[in-house]
């Protein structure tokens, strides 16, 4: 009888124990990228083995507007609007360009010593920037600070690379914090 229940417990215990599966967390970040771009993140992140992560984003990205536009004057955007006197382009600083992304994001560890982590943050998103399909490609740093209660502090180095838009190259710097939902 004795063996008999200790072979039960071998083959169940798997369903009766959890080890270091992680948190999962609702994550909020903003910050700010060259060319006058001001980025927001909205996401869903949980932790799988050996602390890599997985992240499902929503991204929204308004241009405050740059000489950008007045440089690549063969596209017909409607921000630019011409003076038929003298044949120049006028930009109107009260539009904006404003992207809406949704994407997904794996992020590998580097290092990790107490509570603090480094990981490497590869993401793909599409969406719209209000004209046209836009795509993305970015990859960057992540560095996680996690305090006594669950929560993280975020610092995100990121260079984007986006298909389809006028400005096709960013590089920037997010903050946030991770607010942890359940753990697993």
């Amino acid at each position: 009888m004795r063996y008999i229940f200790i072979t039960l417990l071998v083959l169940f215990s798997h369903s009766i124990t959890k080890a270091q599966k992680g948190f999962n967390y609702l994550d909020v970040a903003g910050g700010t990228m060259i060319k006058n771009q001001l980025v927001g993140e909205i996401s869903y992140e949980w932790v799988g083995k050996y602390y890599s992560a997985h992240e499902i984003l929503l991204e929204y990205a308004i241009d405050k507007g740059d000489d950008i536009f007045k440089k690549q004057n063969d596209k017909d955007f409607s921000l630019l609007d011409t003076d038929s006197s003298t044949d120049t382009i006028i930009y109107n600083p009260n539009d904006h360009i404003r992207n809406f992304m949704v994407g997904y994001a794996y992020k590998p560890l580097i290092t990790r010593n107490k509570n603090v982590a480094l990981n490497l943050r590869t993401t793909g998103s599409m969406g719209t920037n209000e004209m046209d399909f836009i795509a993305s490609l970015s990859l960057g740093f992540e560095l996680n600070v996690t305090f006594s209660n669950g929560w993280v502090w975020t610092l995100r180095e990121k260079n984007q690379v986006v298909i389809y838009d006028p400005q096709n190259w960013r590089i920037g710097l997010l903050t946030g914090i991770k607010i942890p939902l359940t753990k697993d």
